[in-house]
């Protein structure tokens, strides 16, 4: 269970392990007790898209073998849980 006013941080990995030069994008939902998001960073891609729960990665082209690292912030503002859902498309493979 979290604490009101702690800080959470979720980072995220993705290695592209397809064999080619692959374009990404990684969507991060955040559901449960209440929240409120920070400013998510990227090592790579475009500026994240957020809304009240989620956040949207528009990676761009990863090489292969090559990795991208993405950081969430939150702070809960009620006692409770957080499920945090992290889902990766691809425009090939």
């Amino acid at each position: 269970m979290i604490q009101v006013s702690n800080s959470l941080s979720y980072t995220i990995t993705v290695t592209n392990l397809t064999g080619a030069s692959q374009t990404f994008t990684v969507t991060n939902t955040l559901t449960g007790t209440s929240f409120n998001m920070g400013t998510p960073t990227t090592s790579q891609g475009l500026s994240p898209v957020t809304g009240s729960n989620y956040v949207i990665f528009p990676l761009g082209a990863i090489t292969n073998n090559g990795t991208a690292t993405m950081i969430v912030q939150t702070v809960p503002t009620s006692t409770g849980f957080i499920t945090n859902t992290v889902t990766v498309a691809t425009n090939g493979v």
